[in-house]
């Protein structure tokens, strides 16, 4: 994801109607974060959350940009827990 510059109004438009077009998607989700971020902060996500109507599920200690590689098992709990769950 690319964060246009303010004096880009095609790429303003394009970053818009992406946020549009997830805040209406009714599917369930499950959203993950680093505590650790350093390229996108966890601000920087609960802001995006919030943009889609969305909350932050599980804030992963820890954990920068590359959850995955950080705490992979724990992720795949978390994402099994929650496909079991009947989210």
């Amino acid at each position: 994801m690319c964060v246009p510059r303010k004096d880009d109004e095609t790429a303003r438009a394009a970053f818009d109607a992406f946020f549009a077009g997830l805040s209406r998607d009714s599917r369930p989700r499950l959203m993950f974060w680093g505590e650790r971020d350093l390229i996108l902060s966890l601000a920087v996500g609960q802001r995006l959350a919030s943009q889609i109507g969305h909350r932050i599920d599980h804030v992963i200690p820890e954990a920068g940009h590359g959850l995955q590689e950080h705490q992979g098992p724990m992720i795949g709990e978390l994402i099994a827990g929650w496909l079991l769950s009947g989210a």
